[in-house]
């Protein structure tokens, strides 16, 4: 699905684009796409460039997280949509709920994280 995707968008073709967004499993395709990548920026946070303090840094790519976070609940609703319509469904309303409530409080923890560390930096 990455190779259609990728030939999709780089020739801005809107027919192969909206072919491929039909497609049964583009949802949870898109949806794992974003998790990763949310997913990357958390655990790949890195050092600090010469010079920067460790806390600055943090904050940056904690902000940056939250901007893939925004990708990653529109994607998760979109899968939401398209699971709810099928049946037998994959995840079930208890599922659904924890994960919507799971990713929607990532977004809180990161804001307190970053209101915090900016308060302690002198």
């Amino acid at each position: 699905m990455r190779t259609e995707y990728v030939a999709a968008i780089k020739d801005h073709n809107h027919a192969r684009y909206n072919m491929l967004v039909d497609r049964p499993y583009y949802a949870a395709w898109a949806l794992h796409g974003s998790l990763a990548r949310v997913r990357e920026e958390l655990t790949g946070m890195g050092g600090p460039a010469y010079g920067e303090s460790l806390e600055r840094f943090q904050t940056k790519k904690a902000a940056f997280v939250m901007a893939r976070l925004n990708f990653a609940v529109t994607d998760w609703t979109a899968y939401s949509r398209v699971d709810s319509a099928h049946m037998p469904r994959i995840l079930n309303e208890e599922q659904q709920e924890r994960y919507s409530e799971q990713l929607g409080s990532l977004s809180s923890i990161l804001a307190t994280y970053i209101g915090c560390t900016v308060d302690t930096i002198k």
